[in-house]
């Protein structure tokens, strides 16, 4: 609501590269973040907090909030002091201090109770089948579901699904 049309084009597209370029740098940092959370929501979403203290006009800010402060409110690029950018910046910081320091107690607590990860059998067999009794994505499976074995489906106890141990080797 602060910025105007062709600014948020200019936004989305440099979102898009900060996407793709953040989603590069968590796979060569062997980073696993198999939907892409990091990318858009961090990422992608600490360009957008940045891009609304260079982008925003004072009209836009004058619309939406307080016009008293509209002029101090300005993005960098439309005459603004700054200071939306640097609330913008400490908003940034303050957020991956607190999400990463509850992330931290949280996975550490888990990690010390030992239920943090399931054993590389799991893994491979996934946890769609050994929870649902079937793949979500079958053309995308690396494992044969037809395989009979001593595993059961929690959607079904008495029906047995392909345990880890029976998975080929790849």
């Amino acid at each position: 609501s602060v910025v105007e049309p062709y600014a948020a084009i200019i936004i989305g597209a440099i979102g898009a590269i900060v996407y793709i370029l953040s989603s590069k740098l968590l796979l060569a940092c062997k980073i696993d973040d198999v939907v892409g959370a990091s990318p858009v929501h961090g990422f992608a979403g600490a360009w957008g907090c940045i891009a609304s203290g260079l982008f925003t006009t004072e009209a836009n800010y004058a619309a939406a909030y307080y016009s008293a402060r509209a002029a101090d409110c300005a993005g960098v690029f439309y005459g603004g002091d700054g200071s939306t950018l640097g609330v913008a910046i400490v908003f940034i910081i303050v957020l991956v201090c607190w999400v990463g320091g509850c992330a931290s107690v949280m996975f550490g607590g888990m990690r010390l109770m030992g239920i943090l990860r399931l054993s590389d059998e799991e893994q491979i067999t996934g946890m769609d089948i050994l929870e649902h009794g079937g793949a979500s994505y079958p053309e995308f499976s690396t494992v044969n579901v037809a395989t009979k074995g001593s595993g059961f489906s929690k959607v079904n106890p008495d029906e047995e699904i392909a345990p880890p141990s029976n998975l080929p080797s790849n």
